[in-house]
């Protein structure tokens, strides 16, 4: 009862003073490292609630999810501590180094280290850009795959295909199932007819 009461006030502390923060942390154990990977996550937000039945968190206005180089904002957020999950709702832009991804909803699943991208997904790395209903990214690997109504630009070539598979460490990009491509061709000039 005593962690209880103290929980509470601190809930009622943080929701008082604007913009409010909350703090979860993710453990993970690599079995080939043998090592303890901490990585803390911060949520920024307007305001908190917390559903005592569902024991779930919700962020309101101004939310800002931040753990180590990314970040994700959004109009509303849920955390679910147990299922380690963050999901954003509304108008959501991540950034993460170069790369930048917009969408409607956002699924981020802390200890496995993907997220989740649904909805209207568009995003931008360097100079390949695409678009999708949905796109699985997983931060470790940097690869990103992209499905439903899938296209990728890059260099003003075109691929469309069911599935897009972007490695972005290797910047190479591949399709599974029916594709299909349209490439720029460079206009031959005097000197490369020479």
């Amino acid at each position: 009862m005593y962690k209880l009461l103290l929980f509470f006030i601190f809930i009622f502390v943080s929701i008082t003073v604007r913009p409010c923060a909350l703090y979860a942390q993710s453990n993970e154990v690599s079995e080939a490292t043998k090592s303890s990977v901490n990585s803390d996550i911060v949520i920024n937000a307007d305001v908190f609630e917390l559903d005592g039945v569902t024991k779930e968190f919700l962020a309101s206005g101004n939310v800002r999810v931040i753990q180590d180089d990314i970040v994700i904002v959004g109009d509303k957020a849920t955390f679910d501590k147990d299922k380690n999950l963050i999901q954003l709702f509304g108008d959501i832009e991540l950034k993460k180094d170069k790369m930048n991804i917009t969408c409607k909803t956002l699924n981020a699943y802390g200890k496995n280290q993907k997220i989740k991208a649904f909805g209207g997904v568009k995003f931008n790395y360097e100079d390949i850009k695409g678009a999708c209903d949905v796109a699985d990214y997983n931060t470790k690997s940097q690869l990103l795959v992209l499905n439903g109504s899938a296209e990728a630009w890059q260099f003003g070539n075109r691929l469309n295909g069911e599935q897009i598979f972007i490695d972005l460490k290797r910047q190479k990009i591949r399709t599974q199932g029916k594709a299909k491509v349209k490439l720029i061709m460079k206009e031959e000039t005097k000197e490369d007819q020479k």
